[in-house]
């Protein structure tokens, strides 16, 4: 995002599912007495997004919600606005609301609304730059409205079909999918033949990438890279019994080796940030040069300072967890990640 070279995949998306799959993360963690509330609009139709993204930008907003609400409800509404052009998400709670005078601040990367608010619940507030960035990646935006002690609204507006740079980015893969196709139809025999081959080692090439889960009827494999060998055991302890494959790799230079060697990615990467050889940071940014998208990393550390977060974000990492951690903190990041993914 910060490079901007971030690429949405345009596809259909059904609203419905998305929202689902969210809402069913959000209420995991929503506190004790919170309710849920969901709206969909009638005439809310499929639209053209990178629904990977989308889902993204609502997780990042409505666990900004749960954690700061204490009562009464959060929720999710979704309607078609505009004559039609754009849909309008608009995440609410009643929690505890921010100043106005903070309204215009918060979507600086490490704002979480007050100081005060930073000491009491941590975190960096990431969440609401990337969301905020996500919908402009799409054409469109996100607005604000809040009152302290009432709760807050953070508004998702996304064209149902894409524009601006997002229709260009589109435009452009459809010109080159009518190239290949003329392409292939005016070949000669040999050039098919070349075009078939070509085909079939991109085919080999997607093979690689199928994740452990993908090849193994759903069996899902954690990666876990840590030079600690009672780490390994705790961590085996951990997810053994939940039904996960571990396999370990004992320092980042052997994990860069085994995936290296083998055809297929793991589901998760938990991913130690202090090791000899090589730092999980530099791990972290050499496997996503070769695994841009496809392959989720959650940091792991004693050190959970904003500097080393951030840190491990600009190398790439999905997520960050600081140890000891509980069985329940490292599933349910787990888990998150995986519907992410999917």
């Amino acid at each position: 995002l910060r490079n901007e070279s971030l690429r949405l995949v345009h596809d259909s998306v059904a609203l419905p599912e998305v929202c689902a799959h969210v809402i069913e993360l959000t209420k995991a963690v929503l506190k004790k007495g919170v309710a849920f509330r969901f709206e969909l609009g009638e005439d809310v139709p499929e639209i053209r997004g990178d629904a990977r993204r989308i889902k993204q930008i609502l997780h990042n907003l409505l666990g900004n919600a749960a954690k700061f609400t204490w009562a009464g409800h959060v929720g999710l509404k979704v309607e078609l606005e505009e004559g039609g052009r754009f849909v309008l998400l608009s995440v609410f709670d009643t929690g505890v609301g921010i100043k106005e005078e903070l309204l215009d601040k918060i979507w600086g990367a490490f704002n979480q609304g007050s100081e005060g608010m930073a000491r009491k619940f941590g975190g960096t507030g990431l969440g609401l730059t990337i969301a905020k960035q996500l919908a402009e990646a799409h054409g469109g935006d996100i607005t604000v409205t809040s009152q302290v002690g009432v709760g807050t609204c953070f508004a998702v507006r996304i064209p149902v079909r894409p524009r601006g740079r997002a229709a260009e980015e589109e435009e452009a893969h459809d010109r080159q999918i009518m190239t290949d196709i003329v392409m292939k139809a005016g070949a000669t025999q040999l050039e098919a033949a070349v075009v078939e081959e070509a085909s079939d080692a991109a085919q080999a090439d997607n093979r690689a990438m199928l994740s452990y889960s993908e090849i193994n009827r759903g069996a899902v494999e954690i990666f876990s890279v840590d030079d600690d060998p009672v780490n390994q055991m705790v961590i085996e302890g951990l997810l053994a019994p939940q039904g996960y494959v571990v396999t370990p790799a004992m320092d980042g230079e052997e994990a860069l080796e085994i995936l290296k060697n083998r055809g297929y990615l793991p589901d998760v990467i938990l991913l130690d940030c202090q090791m000899p050889k090589k730092h999980g940071f530099e791990v972290c940014t050499e496997l996503r040069a070769l695994y841009p998208e496809s392959l989720p990393i959650i940091m792991v550390s004693a050190n959970t300072d904003e500097e080393n977060i951030l840190r491990g974000f600009r190398a790439g990492s999905n997520d960050y967890v600081k140890k000891p951690f509980s069985r329940a903190e490292v599933l349910a990041r787990i888990r998150t990640q995986l519907k992410l993914r999917d």
